[in-house]
C-alpha cells in the first residue's frame, strides 16, 4: 500500500516544518519530537529531542512494509513519551501532539478499537493534540466512535486517499495547528482542504459552526461531497 515509503517521507516533512535548536538560536525555545514505529509492537526509536535529528531516525528505524498494526500500543507509547517530562518548558498539556501516519486503523476488532479509544480519551485529558492520517484506498467508512474520539482531541482524522496524498495530510495538521499552543487555526478558524483526503468532523449547535476551507486555482473545476455519518450510524452525536 505504500512501497514507496511515502509515510516516512511525509513524517520528515513534518520534522522538517518544526523549530529546531539551530533556527531557535541560544535564547529561543525549540520544538521537541519523538519517534514512535510500530508493527506488532510499539517501539520510541528517537527520544523527545531536537527534530533535525529526528530525520536519521525515521531513515533507518522505520520499515514501511512493517505492517503498522499497533496503534493501541502506539498511542500508549506516545503519551507515555510525552508526559516523562511533564513539569517545566516540556509540559503535555496543550503544547503537545501526537501524529499518527497508519495504513490500519487495528488489527484487535472492537478490543482494541476501545481500548484505542481510551488513550485518546486519555490524550485529551492531558490537552495532546491527536491527529489521524489513515491511508485507505478505497476504504468508504471508518470506525464512528474512533473518528469522534480523535476530532473531541481537537485533531484532524483524515481518510488519504493514495501514498501520494501523504503530504497533503502533513500540510492540513500544520495549518490546523498540531497542538493548542500553536493553533493553527484549529476548530475556530476552520480546517484546510486538499484534494485526496477525507476530512472529518463534529456538526453540533452548541460548538457553534464547523467551518472548512478550500483554495480554489483559476480554471479548477472542483466538486465537494459531504456525507453523514449519523445518517448511516444513527448516532446524533457523531461526526
Amino acid at each position: 500500500m505504500d512501497p514507496s515509503d511515502m509515510r516516512v517521507d511525509a513524517a520528515k516533512d513534518f520534522a522538517a516544518m518544526l523549530v529546531d535548536q539551530k533556527r531557535a538560536g541560544p535564547v529561543g525555545r525549540p520544538d521537541l519530537v519523538s519517534v514512535v514505529a510500530f508493527s506488532e509492537r510499539a517501539t520510541v526509536i528517537y527520544p523527545l529531542g531536537d527534530p533535525s535529528i529526528a530525520r536519521y531516525a525515521l531513515e533507518e528505524g522505520i520499515d514501511s512494509h512493517g505492517g503498522g498494526h499497533s496503534i493501541t500500543k502506539a498511542m500508549r507509547a506516545a503519551i507515555a513519551e510525552l508526559i516523562k517530562h511533564a513539569h517545566g518548558p516540556t509540559a503535555a498539556t496543550h503544547r503537545s501532539g501526537i501524529v499518527v501516519l497508519t495504513s490500519h486503523e487495528g488489527s484487535g476488532g472492537d478490543q482494541d478499537t476501545a481500548a484505542l479509544i481510551h488513550h485518546l480519551a486519555r490524550a485529551r485529558a492531558l490537552g495532546i493534540r491527536v491527529s489521524v492520517g489513515h491511508l485507505c484506498p478505497g476504504c468508504d467508512q471508518s470506525s464512528l466512535d474512533l473518528v469522534k474520539a480523535v476530532v473531541e482531541t481537537r485533531g484532524i482524522y483524515a481518510r488519504i486517499s493514495s501514498a501520494e496524498t501523504l503530504r497533503s495530510f502533513i500540510d492540513v495538521v500544520v495549518a490546523h495547528g498540531p497542538t493548542d499552543l500553536d493553533d493553527g487555526g484549529g476548530a475556530g478558524s476552520g480546517t484546510a482542504l486538499l484534494p485526496g483526503l477525507w476530512i472529518s468532523g463534529t456538526i453540533a449547535a452548541a460548538a457553534g459552526p464547523s467551518i472548512f476551507t478550500y483554495s480554489a486555482r483559476a480554471g479548477e473545476t472542483v466538486s465537494f461531497e459531504i456525507k453523514s455519518r449519523r445518517a448511516r450510524y444513527g448516532n446524533d452525536a457523531g461526526p
